[in-house]
């Protein structure tokens, strides 16, 4: 594998006060972030930074609507939708116009991961009830997916090209994909400690995952093959707070772009 090339990046400092917890790019070239305080969403235009580098009008702040939940992970849809799973067992839908619909799920859910396949149709993690689930953006309607191993801890997920979700079991040390109906189960090899995967992301050349117990990341080839990579710093926990991307370097508290 080659090694990752260096790249000009800017660091962007949020207003005070403000706690990101996950984000995602639109087609348009903004960045949206779930917010933990104040509790809500929030995007970022880089064009509209001054020439003197000042971000205050670049930011806007949304409060979510219904309910008091923080929102958790997010993901943008082909048509400009923004989604992002709710720590009030919701699920939130902001169009490009700003209007939201708010879907709720099952008492005890505590969505988590989200993403959307190729199709439309939006999967998200469902840990508190051990499935994951998927809706069906045309009717509205939602079908639940039990995961076969007991307390799983489902977290991150991620949908492939052939429109597959995979979903990291951060507490079974494995990862799952649906498949033809079915759940399949990837075990994952241990590094420095029993794995533990919370970050996930798709690519044509597999599934990556982090790993934060072993301070690795490791890829899941189209083979099926899994090949781990550990890090330099085994203390370094990657992709626990907000979505892995696909470069698994990238892993900050502050809000950081490539120029």
């Amino acid at each position: 594998m080659p090694p990752l090339e260096a790249a000009r990046c800017r660091e962007v400092v949020l207003p005070s006060g403000w706690a990101p917890y996950a984000v995602a790019g639109d087609a348009a070239g903004n960045l949206w972030m779930t917010i933990l305080t104040p509790p809500g969403l929030a995007r970022f235009t880089p064009a509209d930074t001054s020439v003197d580098g000042e971000t205050a009008a670049a930011f806007r702040h949304e409060r979510l609507p219904r309910g008091d939940g923080h929102p958790m992970l997010l993901t943008v849809a082909s048509d400009g939708a923004l989604w992002c799973t709710r720590t009030d067992d919701r699920l939130s839908r902001r169009d490009v116009s700003g209007d939201h619909t708010v879907i709720d799920l099952a008492p005890g859910s505590a969505p988590y991961g989200i993403a959307v396949a190729p199709d439309g149709e939006v999967w998200f993690t469902a840990p508190g009830l051990n499935q994951i689930g998927r809706v069906v953006t045309a009717s509205g309607g939602i079908t639940m997916v039990d995961l076969p191993v007991p307390g799983a801890r489902a977290a991150m997920l991620t949908v492939d090209a052939a429109g597959r979700p995979w979903v990291a079991l951060h507490a079974t040390g494995a990862l799952a994909h649906v498949h033809d109906g079915a759940v399949r189960i990837v075990e994952l090899p241990s590094g420095r400690a029993p794995a533990a995967p919370v970050g996930i992301a798709a690519s044509a050349a597999g599934i990556w995952y982090a790993d934060i117990a072993g301070g690795c990341v490791g890829r899941v080839d189209p083979s099926g093959a899994v090949e781990m990579i550990s890090l330099a710093d085994p203390t370094c926990r990657p992709g626990p707070w907000g979505p892995m991307a696909v470069d698994p370097a990238l892993s900050r508290n502050r809000l950081v772009g490539g120029l």
